[in-house]
């Protein structure tokens, strides 16, 4: 989108938001997310390591801003994820222009912060024209919700899921920009297309929802009309495709992890027969001695290479539906923590890198607005309300005063 489309008002507040973003992932201290074991996925293709003082310090409580290139491993892809292509551009630039060779997390959080930048540039022009108090409101809206730590954080990170989120943002903008009639309409429809399937593949778990995309904008004509039949029916199969290929290629070992908190984590510090909920999931009752222990604390079982093979041999998803089927107050009890920590991304984890006045599993709190719900939760199911709603024929958001090329309003006319 050419920043000469903004006019004054667009370009402070893509300033704005720009210098907000530099401040919180550029400058020291930086904030971001430590890595809870899920920094793999991304760090063994480019062979790095953590530099860290401390090994039990390296998950989940500290930042590490550091990480050196292990010359004789071999890369390795344990997931197959858009962020690999992502973040491979940061990765070059550091290795030309690192002085001490180490690679500096703040290469993702630039990397992540120019692609949320990018989508910003791109809804501005839709906003530019509002009337009155109503522009002046929408924008604080976006700058508050958008500059929270709780939204940044997540960018200075190894983490597919701030990679999905970019690819996310860029995917509404598109949608948005169609919706409105705004720019290049084919130009749009592509970068709709293409955004949904980066973020498709970004991660097994996004992956699910790259069958109903395809279905919602399957059912609505006109987000990828100007792509032409043939056009459109190339970036659907694209699109599933996509969340095929990354469901396809995930190991059946990814799954152990979260099973393993479930059940050791969750479910058995909870029981008072902690013995039938083992005989009940198919479990060994002497492993009843992991009960209180995750995938990621220090010496856990799922780390013994003995213990992995055989849980997974043992672990089933359909025993554990039909535990919670069997005993529903349960299952209640682990949905209403999920909605307590939806509100965060990555709960427990710290922002900030170890310092002496740094306690563990600091969080950044300065200039959090309270942003509220899962940040993926919240803007993918903004998306998808907004599809199946597609055209709007009034919306809440378009004003009787407004006029021009670029008003907030819908396009009464599809081109």
């Amino acid at each position: 989108m050419p920043l000469e489309d903004l006019n004054r008002f667009g370009k402070r507040m893509l300033a704005g938001y720009a210098l907000v973003l530099a401040y919180q992932l550029l400058l020291p201290p930086i904030v971001g997310l430590a890595d809870n074991g899920d920094y793999a996925v991304v760090m063994d293709l480019f062979k790095l390591e953590p530099v860290n003082g401390g090994r039990e310090d390296l998950y989940f409580r500290y930042l590490v801003p550091k990480y050196r290139r292990e010359a004789q491993r071999k890369p390795e892809v344990v997931l197959l994820t858009t962020a690999h292509r992502t973040l491979a551009p940061a990765w070059l630039l550091n290795h030309v222009v690192s002085k001490d060779g180490y690679f500096d997390l703040r290469w993702t959080g630039l990397t992540h912060g120019l692609m949320a930048a990018a989508a910003l540039a791109l809804v501005l022009p839709l906003l530019q024209n509002v009337p009155g108090w109503r522009r002046t409101a929408l924008a604080a809206t976006l700058l508050l919700v958008y500059c929270d730590p709780q939204y940044v954080a997540q960018m200075n990170s190894f983490y597919t899921d701030a990679t999905a989120f970019a690819y996310l943002m860029l995917a509404v903008a598109c949608y948005l920009r169609r919706l409105y009639g705004a720019g290049d309409p084919r130009r749009n429809a592509w970068g709709l297309a293409l955004s949904l399937g980066m973020f498709a593949a970004a991660k097994s778990q996004h992956a699910l929802l790259a069958g109903p995309l395809v279905a919602l904008l399957a059912g609505q004509h006109a987000p990828l009309a100007p792509l032409g039949r043939r056009g459109r029916i190339a970036a659907l199969a694209a699109l599933g495709l996509a969340g095929a290929v990354c469901l396809g290629f995930t190991p059946r070992a990814y799954t152990a992890q979260a099973f393993y908190n479930v059940v050791f984590l969750e479910l058995l510090p909870r029981a008072a027969d902690k013995p039938a909920v083992l005989r009940e999931l198919g479990l060994k009752q002497e492993w009843i001695v992991y009960s209180g222990t995750g995938a990621y604390t220090p010496g856990a079982a799922l780390r013994e290479e003995t213990f992995r093979q055989e849980f997974l041999a043992r672990a089933s998803h359909l025993r554990l539906a039909g535990y919670f089927l069997r005993h529903p107050g349960q299952a209640w009890v682990l949905i209403k923590l999920g909605m307590i920590e939806a509100a965060y991304q990555r709960p427990y984890i710290g922002n900030f890198a170890n310092r002496r006045d740094c306690l563990r599993r600091t969080r950044a709190r300065r200039s959090t607005c309270g942003a509220g719900g899962s940040t993926l939760g919240f803007a993918t199911g903004r998306f998808s309300s907004s599809v199946t709603r597609w055209p709007w024929r009034r919306s809440p958001l378009s004003w009787p005063g407004a006029s021009g090329p670029n008003c907030f309003r819908p396009s009464s006319r599809w081109q």
